[in-house]
């Protein structure tokens, strides 16, 4: 209502500022919630199957980084179980949200050895099994196994969860602590495989 005396173009101006603040606060909470939910965007920038300090970022580091929220990764694990770190070219994953794996369009890694991974109780895997809210955007890549021994593609813990986007998986078995006999190539609780 207008006030004696007051004109009624300022009290339409104040009910349009109001309305103006209220818009840009429900944006920017909504902004904040988005970002929440999406953890670092982590670029494959190498086709290489390794964990090393050098030769750009391999999906191995990059699942490593997404797990441990950083980029110094255990090397390798010592008779005592500790576990040498070594820092990767990564980007560190985020504790905020679902971290984004982003592999080269069109793209083949070959894998042909399982990685060494004390805490994985499915068995040979190729990759550090998944720990946290993982999804790998692979763009039309192929995860192809290649060697004479089994093991499977991807794992993931309890508290882990993965999502595979656009991507062919090509030779992996699992079953069994080996990969022997049968399987799609991942052993998991919480994840996707999503068709292309």
């Amino acid at each position: 209502m207008r006030g004696v005396g007051e004109p009624m173009s300022l009290t339409i101006k104040v009910v349009r500022w109001m309305v103006a603040v209220a818009v840009l606060l429900l944006f920017c909470v909504s902004q904040e919630r988005a970002a929440a939910q999406t953890g670092a965007l982590i670029f494959v920038t190498s086709l290489e199957d390794k964990v090393s300090s050098t030769g750009g970022c391999s999906l191995q580091e990059a699942i490593y980084s997404a797990n441990l929220n950083n980029n110094t990764v255990p090397d390798s694990f010592n008779a005592d179980g500790s576990e040498p770190p070594i820092t990767t070219q990564c980007v560190p994953g985020s504790p905020d949200g679902t971290d984004i794996i982003v592999l080269p369009a069109g793209a083949v890694l070959l894998m042909d050895h399982p990685i060494l991974d004390e805490h994985n109780p499915f068995g040979l895997t190729a990759t550090p099994m998944v720990t946290s809210k993982v999804r790998i955007e692979a763009n039309g890549s192929t995860f192809q196994h290649t060697g004479t021994n089994n093991f499977r593609a991807f794992a993931v813990s309890s508290t882990g969860e993965l999502t595979i986007s656009q991507a062919y998986v090509v030779g992996f078995v699992a079953k069994g602590g080996d990969g022997e006999l049968g399987g799609v190539g991942y052993g998991c609780r919480r994840c996707n495989l999503c068709e292309r």
